[in-house]
């Protein structure tokens, strides 16, 4: 019944659009995930977010039929996760937006109705920032739930890690470093993992010689930060995943190095900067850093392996997108 459900949707849809091109020319639906609808004027909007987060970086953006194909990608993932989000029960209210926003108001030196007044000077609604925000509360809420709590941090892995990266060396200096991922699927054949490594080198040379790299993750990158140019921020050797640490202690600013071979793929990683310095903390506050970072590392790649076993699941159709 389901599956003759969503064949009558798209059926529907695909006449809805024959007949209503007089109507509105410039808005179709691209893209069917389960019983919903994404439509062209949100891929654009969304392109034209992107493009003025690249812009304020001076960053050039890629094509705009590469742009889109990521853009679509991202808002497939969203649809997804909060139809399953709202199938579960979950919910935002005004007061943890507001309380979400002040917070991020105040990390950044600001009051509320100082960001508010940036926000939309860079050209995007205080209406659609807000429902942006509790769209990620409401994310960050599903994957606490689907997430199993049973991933634990040892004694024996953080040891390890400093073992390994002797994070007492770096003290508090943080590296800030970008990322672009070649994904590959939980269960790669050998040909897939060929294709991926030879994607990966050929992108990680076309960097090395002068190639820009948040262009390049915004049009090549299945990473989570892909459409903000593979932008991790800055953080502490600690919390970033072993095989990146044990790059970025050795590079230069503005090196970069790939490419790396992990569990979901492959990356190719650019040491921008650092910032800090070598005063070091003291032993137990950098063992609660490091067991804090590893554990974000095993949750977010446990999110990514939770979504992919959706949209196993889902019904997701592009349409001439």
């Amino acid at each position: 019944m389901k599956k003759h459900y969503f064949i009558f949707l798209s059926l529907f849809l695909s006449v809805f659009q024959i007949h209503s091109v007089q109507a509105q020319p410039l808005d179709r639906v691209v893209a069917i995930v389960n019983n919903s609808v994404i439509t062209e004027s949100e891929v654009r909007n969304q392109m034209a977010q992107v493009r003025r987060q690249l812009q304020s970086t001076n960053t050039a953006a890629p094509s705009d039929s590469v742009l889109k194909k990521q853009v679509l990608q991202h808002l497939i993932d969203k649809s997804l996760q909060l139809q399953i989000a709202k199938e579960m029960g979950f919910s935002v209210d005004d007061l943890q937006t507001d309380k979400a926003i002040d917070d991020i108001a105040k990390r950044n030196h600001l009051t509320t109705a100082q960001m508010k007044s940036m926000i939309e000077q860079q050209g995007t609604s205080y209406s659609k920032y807000r429902k942006n925000i509790q769209d990620e509360i409401l994310l960050a809420k599903l994957h606490h739930q689907v997430i199993p709590d049973n991933i634990k941090i040892t004694p024996e892995q953080v040891d390890a890690f400093m073992k390994k990266h002797k994070p007492s060396e770096s003290g508090n200096l943080q590296y800030h470093v970008k990322n672009i991922l070649i994904a590959l699927p939980e269960a790669p054949t050998s040909e897939q993992v060929i294709e991926a490594q030879n994607t990966a080198e050929q992108i990680t040379r076309k960097l090395q010689h002068g190639g820009d790299f948040s262009q390049e993750a915004v049009a090549s990158s299945a990473g989570q930060w892909a459409l903000e140019g593979g932008d991790l921020g800055f953080r502490p050797l600690a919390g970033f995943p072993e095989v990146f640490a044990k790059q970025i202690i050795k590079m230069k600013p503005g090196q970069v190095v790939g490419p790396i071979h992990a569990p979901n793929g492959f990356h190719i990683i650019k040491l921008v900067g650092t910032r800090g310095d070598a005063v070091q903390t003291s032993p137990a506050e950098t063992r609660k850093q490091i067991e804090q970072f590893l554990y974000q590392q095993k949750f977010e790649t446990a999110v990514q392996s939770w979504l992919q076993k959706q949209h196993g699941r889902a019904y997701i159709k592009i349409i001439n997108a």
